[in-house]
Order: C-alpha cells, then structure tokens, then sequence
C-alpha cells in the first residue's frame, strides 16, 4: 500500500474558547421560620475549605497533607461535605497519576497512559504547538496507526492567567489550558489506537469530515471525563467561539455540538441537580439549541463544588462507557442518541430533521423552566454580573484585556 495511505491527518486542537440562580418560590405567608432556639449552622472548618478550594484549582502539591488535616475535622463537616472530602480523598491522586509528570517533559518520552479504564502507550513528543496529534506509520507488530501526540510543556506549569473575561471570571490560568489539551489530545491518541487500521482508513479515505468530527468529539468528551475540574470547565468555554462562528468545515465544531447537546438534555431535565447553570429569561428567537447552549456556556457559575465536578465526570463516563452510546457514534457514522429519545448526528448534512426536533424541545423545556422561575430574570439586581450574549473576541483567549 503506497506509504500515504498510511498518513492520517487528525487536526489539532483549535483552541478557541452558569453564574448560580437558586429559584425562590414564596406563596402566601412564610410558614418555615426558624424557631429562636435552633442551632446556628457550625462553620466549615477551614482545613475542608483549604482542601476544596485546592481540589478546585488543581493544585496538588499539599493534597495529601490538606486531605489529612480535613479528615481530622470529619465530624464538623455536613454530610454534604463530608461526601465531598472523601470523593477527593478517593479521587485527586488519580486526576493526577503518577504517569502525568512525562507530559511535562522537554524530551521525546513514551509513557503508559491510562483513558476510560483503558491502558495504552503514548509516545509523546515536545513542541511549540498548543496541541496536536501526528500521525507516524502503521505498526508492525500490532498492525495498528502510530501516532505521536504533540503539545508545548512549559505551559503545563504557568500559572499565569488567562486575560480574556470568561477566563477572569473562572480564574482560569495557563496550566488549566494546557492540561485540558494534554487530556484531549490523549483522548485522540486513544481513540486511534483503539479502531482497527482498516477501519481507519477507510474511515480518513471515504469519510475525512466524518472522521475528523467523531476523533473531535471523543478528544473533548475525554477533557471532560478526566481533567480536573478547572481543566474539565475549560473544554466547555474553549468551545464558545467556535459555537458562535460555526464554521462545520472545523471538525470541532460540530464535535462540540454533539457533546453539548448530550449536556443540554441533562441540565433541562434535572435542573435542581446542576445549580451552576444558568438558564435564558426567554427563548432564543432562532437557532434555539445553539444559543441556550451558548448562554449556559458563557454562564456557568464560577463557585460551583466538589459535587457537580463529580456530576458532571460521572455523566460523562455513563455515557460513553454503558449501554453502547460511546461505540455508536463510530459503529453508527456520528449518530448521538440522546437521553430525550431524540438523535443528533455529527455531519450537519443528516442531522436537519433531528435539528427541528431538538430545537423545537429545547423551547419547550425553557419555557417550563422560565414559567417554574428556574430561569434566569430578565433584570437582575444592581451589581450582578449579567451576560445576555458572548462577545466574539476576547472569550477565552488573551487577545486583550476587556
């Protein structure tokens, strides 16, 4: 077989790029006033304050003495709490494995990593690209497509933060980029090397679009399964953009699409369990799933917790990992289905009459929600951030300040 059928191109990551509403519902006279002899709430300890914020921010290098000290304090904390810290007791040394000090390397290094339970080589090498994966030979002892997966070390460590506003407002800094691209860039490697070389090419040679969105969307549904929590936020905003220019010749594009659709569908039908989202005051005049879509993204709330963060993994692993769905979108050509029992696919071409449908459920649901005051205000009290519609430059990236 001549040597560039052998050749894959799989993009790189294009970087680029819901404040909290608890609905009040007051009927009549107020029926729940403590009583004078209640007991006051006890503090939170700041030992599970330090801990959480430091599992928040992904900053590792005192976990174990701060998991200690919250654990000394385990009967000042609320069951909420307490679920919390073990959840990052059991959790934080696996966000970050003992494999993760490699993708910091400034030498060419193969090291075993690890992705949905799954166990594989990665050969990675340092650069000054923000992050790609470079298709190499076909192995010819496992028959399978090598590739080497690429991205620029130093940021790995810059705790310098990122200028753009959305970025301000999560306190997102350069290394929670670059380790949501360390993550979707494995999510590429893993996914190649888990179709058989046949399928792959045929795949790059008959169905190049299909291909290269189905490769986007397992990359950012990794992100999100596996980085840390900064890093997991970060694979939603750094789609934002992209969302807004819509450009469906960039594989991402509809990738992120597909992943937020899956998202939409859980955030409308169990509201209550995902506080950090925002939802519109009204619905979107046109194009109606893109742009709830978009204002969640551009809403999420800054302060959410330990537990949404575990929400959100969970959700994600389920769905790729049971009952099939993960495999499908390979096996079934870009074909989601999604918890509403309504489909999306990855190539806009087929996915015109599931787009009404969904656009149409969409705008059902948000009025329900608008109606049950779940919904965001159209005012909103004076000093309130509020954001009705993302700005197209200076989401995410530090092209200049706001």
């Amino acid at each position: 077989m001549h040597r560039a059928k052998h050749m894959i191109w799989v993009a790189g990551l294009a970087l680029l790029v819901v404040a909290c509403y608890l609905p009040v519902s007051v009927t009549g006279q107020n029926t729940t006033t403590q009583r004078a002899d209640s007991p006051e709430p006890k503090p939170t300890p700041e030992e599970f304050t330090k801990l959480h914020d430091a599992f928040m921010n992904a900053e590792w290098d005192d976990m174990a003495t701060l998991v200690r000290r919250a654990r000394a304090k385990i009967g000042m904390l609320t069951p909420k709490q307490r679920k919390e810290l073990m959840y990052i007791s059991r959790e934080w040394s696996k966000i970050k494995p003992k494999w993760w000090k490699h993708t910091s390397s400034s030498r060419p290094v193969a090291f075993p990593a690890e992705i949905w339970a799954k166990r594989f080589k990665a050969d990675y090498l340092p650069s000054e690209y923000l992050g790609a994966q470079i298709p190499v030979t076909i192995d010819p002892y496992t028959n399978r497509v090598r590739v080497i997966v690429t991205w620029h070390p130093d940021k790995l460590d810059s705790e310098a933060p990122l200028r753009g506003k959305v970025a301000r407002r999560h306190g997102i800094e350069i290394r929670h980029m670059a380790e949501c691209i360390v993550w979707h860039e494995l999510g590429h490697n893993y996914i190649t090397n888990s179709i058989p070389t046949e399928q792959v090419l045929d795949l790059y040679v008959n169905h190049r679009a299909l291909y290269g969105n189905c490769q986007e969307f397992y990359a950012d549904m990794t992100a999100l399964r596996h980085g840390s929590p900064k890093a997991a936020l970060m694979q939603l905003l750094i789609r934002i953009e992209g969302l807004i220019d819509y450009n469906t010749m960039i594989p991402h594009t509809r990738a992120a699409h597909g992943v937020g659709a899956i998202l939409l569908v859980e955030w409308m039908n169990h509201p209550d369990k995902w506080p950090m989202i925002h939802f519109p005051p009204e619905v979107p005049k046109k194009d109606v799933e893109l742009n709830t879509l978009l204002y969640i993204y551009y809403n999420l709330d800054p302060d959410w917790d330990v537990t949404q963060y575990n929400q959100l993994r969970t959700y994600v692993d389920n769905w790729i990992r049971k009952g099939g769905r993960g495999d499908a979108v390979l096996k079934q050509r870009g074909r989601i289905k999604l918890d509403n029992r309504l489909e999306m696919y990855l190539e806009k071409s087929k996915d015109r009459q599931w787009q009404e449908k969904r656009d149409a459920w969409v705008a059902k649901r948000l009025e329900q929600l608008i109606k049950s005051g779940r919904a965001d205000p159209k005012k909103r009290e004076e000093g309130d951030e509020w954001h009705p519609t993302p700005r197209k430059d200076g989401v995410i990236l530090p092209i200049k300040e706001d």
